[in-house]
């Protein structure tokens, strides 16, 4: 089931930047946060898990589906999505 999409940038920074995107379609605030905090936490035991290079702009848009699942089921998904990235 795709949840999210992921975009990136190759940039000449030498840090990686992270956007998330959870619109008002997948719920009230504290379900958006709560998305937002997934995220969060799965991207950061990706990048500490792999070397992926920091010189991206990364941009991870939520689709309302993803207010009915957990957060294993999140960072599954977000982990295919940054498998692709390399």
């Amino acid at each position: 089931m795709k949840m999210m999409n992921l975009y990136f940038l190759a940039t000449s920074n030498t840090h990686l930047r992270l956007g998330l995107v959870v619109s008002k379609k997948v719920g009230n605030a504290v379900v958006r946060n709560r998305i937002k905090r997934y995220f969060r936490e799965a991207v950061r035991t990706i990048l500490m898990e792999k070397a992926i290079a920091l010189s991206f702009d990364i941009v991870v848009a939520a689709k309302p589906v993803i207010s009915t699942v957990g957060f294993n089921s999140v960072s599954i998904e977000l982990q295919s999505l940054f498998d692709k990235l390399k």
